[in-house]
C-alpha cells in the first residue's frame, strides 16, 4: 500500500497505524528552528485551546494540532485531527475522572467539530 494514497474518509485500522507510525518516525526530520518557525506562524489561542497546523507534505494531509485546556490545570487534552474531515488521528485526554464522550457519527457531531 502506498501511504500517499490513503483515503482519510475511509481509514482502516492498518491505515491508522501507518499514519501514526509515519508521524512518529518521519523520513525527513526538520531542524528544531524550522519546527519552531512553523508553530509560531500558525499558533493561535481560541476557546481555551492552543491550535496550529501540521502539514504532512509526503501524504498531502493537513492536521490541526490542538491542546485544549480546562480551568483545572491537571485536566487537558492533546489531539491531532485531520483538517479535511475533522476526525482525530490521535487524541490523548489527561486528568482524573475523565468523562469525555466522543460524539462522532451522532446528532451531536457539531460538538466535536467546534474544538
Amino acid at each position: 500500500m502506498k501511504i500517499s494514497k490513503i483515503d482519510i474518509n475511509h481509514l482502516t485500522e492498518q491505515d491508522i497505524k501507518t499514519l501514526i507510525d509515519a508521524e512518529k518516525h518521519p523520513t525527513n526530520v526538520l531542524r528544531y528552528r524550522k519546527i519552531i518557525n512553523q508553530i509560531e506562524q500558525t499558533l493561535i489561542l481560541s476557546s481555551n485551546s492552543y491550535k496550529c497546523l501540521v502539514k504532512d507534505k509526503v501524504r498531502n494531509i493537513i492536521y490541526d494540532f490542538h491542546v485544549h485546556m480546562t480551568p483545572i490545570a491537571t485536566i487537558f487534552s492533546i489531539g491531532l485531527m485531520f483538517r479535511d474531515n475533522k476526525y482525530h488521528l490521535v487524541r490523548l485526554d489527561f486528568g482524573e475522572n475523565l468523562r469525555h464522550i466522543n460524539y462522532a457519527n451522532t446528532e451531536h457531531i457539531w460538538l466535536t467539530r467546534t474544538l
